[in-house]
């Protein structure tokens, strides 16, 4: 899944990583130009007052991807589900 403005990320990180907060959500608020293939393709998020983090992460494919530290906001609303229904 390629991210873009506006996408919702929830932390899935349980120990405090870097200003990061498990079951936070974070809004992906800036995608480095990806038209080129060799690119090296970054995701800016926003911090939990709305101001920017100070680090990027890549998107999936780069050496350290989003997916390291978080869920999209689907995802982590449907295992929150499983696990209130025990699952």
């Amino acid at each position: 899944m390629i991210l873009k403005e506006g996408d919702i990320l929830v932390c899935d990180l349980r120990e405090n990583t870097n200003g990061l907060t498990y079951g936070q959500k974070y809004t992906v608020i800036g995608v480095s130009d990806h038209t080129s293939v060799s690119e090296h393709v970054c995701v800016s998020i926003s911090d939990s007052k709305g101001g920017q983090l100070k680090w990027w992460f890549g998107q999936i494919g780069s050496k350290y991807p989003w997916t390291e530290w978080f869920v999209t906001e689907t995802v982590w609303n449907r295992s929150k589900k499983f696990e209130d229904l025990g699952i």
